[in-house]
């Protein structure tokens, strides 16, 4: 009787710092912290993306992303915040909030293994394309950005005794927003490799 082999299928972990990737490129493009000639197209699982071709942010990025699969695949990840601020006043006028829950690896045959791969990818691509058309259409109701103006810090949080890094700085919380503040709530994305819950707030524009 011949074996069968079971393998784990651990793309979960790397999906999900992808996700954030290029949600944090889509952020920085569509609210002009970066010109539009500062992008290039990526592939990537399938698909174009935009991503920066500035070297110094594209490596801050990558280090950024590949910290970020090491905590998904600890499951240490529960929280990335990317807040937009004010070069002149360093207030904080934005803030992009995403809860996450990893999930497991699978655990699947060699006769799966391929299918369930190919499953994942277009799971992958349909929810990255729905994260993109919803910052799209929350850009229309967003105040508009000094592009001249705005720079951006990322906020990771982990679960308590999550390994640090020693890039990373730690602290307390991200800026929060001074002042009167608006919110908008995005769409919920399930994933076969995790959950993500997410809104941003803004700095309600004075008229």
């Amino acid at each position: 009787m011949a074996e069968k082999l079971e393998f784990t299928l651990s793309g979960s972990s790397s999906h999900t710092a992808k996700l954030f990737k290029y949600i944090l490129y889509n952020i920085l493009l569509q609210r002009n912290v970066y010109p539009d000639d500062d992008f290039e197209i990526e592939r990537c699982e399938g698909m174009n993306h935009m991503a920066i071709s500035d070297p110094e942010v594209k490596q801050y990025v990558e280090t950024l992303i590949q910290q970020i699969d090491q905590w998904a695949k600890r499951q240490e990840l529960e929280r990335v915040a990317i807040a937009l601020t004010s070069v002149d006043t360093l207030e904080v006028i934005e803030r992009w909030t995403f809860f996450v829950k990893t999930k497991g690896d699978a655990v699947m045959t060699e006769d799966t293994l391929s299918e369930q791969a190919g499953r994942r990818q277009q799971d992958f691509q349909s929810q990255m394309r729905r994260l993109i058309v919803q910052i799209l259409n929350i850009n229309n109701i967003l105040p508009i950005l000094d592009p001249n103006n705005v720079t951006f810090e990322v906020y990771v949080y982990t679960v308590k005794g999550a390994e640090e890094h020693p890039r990373w700085m730690r602290t307390d919380d991200a800026p929060i927003i001074q002042g009167d503040t608006e919110h908008a709530r995005l769409t919920d994305i399930d994933t076969a490799d995790c959950n993500v819950r997410s809104f941003v707030s803004y700095k309600k524009p004075a008229f």
